[in-house]
């Protein structure tokens, strides 16, 4: 049992996640309606949106009208992919 919580603490540790804390804080939550998706990280009016780095690909939300891929570590756009610095421009 003690090394299967190292290896989690292994993988927690190498585990890069503030580029979603950095997108949760960006939304203003009392303006509007967001929910979890089941096909995305988070869904908003009728638009889904996937979180991730550099190497998301759009395999979660194929076949998916509206959807978003929001990476990190990208300097432009395209299609449906938003950088994530785009975000903080709305704050």
């Amino acid at each position: 049992m003690d090394s299967l919580y190292q290896k989690q603490q292994q993988l927690l540790a190498r585990t890069n996640v503030s580029f979603k804390r950095y997108m949760y804080g960006k939304i203003p939550w009392n303006d509007r309606m967001v929910v979890s998706s089941v096909v995305g990280d988070f869904k908003i009016a009728q638009y889904t949106f996937e979180v991730g780095g550099r190497s998301k690909t759009q395999e979660q939300i194929k076949n998916r009208p509206n959807a978003f891929i929001v990476k990190d570590n990208i300097e432009y756009g395209y299609k449906n992919v938003i950088p994530l610095w785009a975000f903080g421009l709305n704050y």
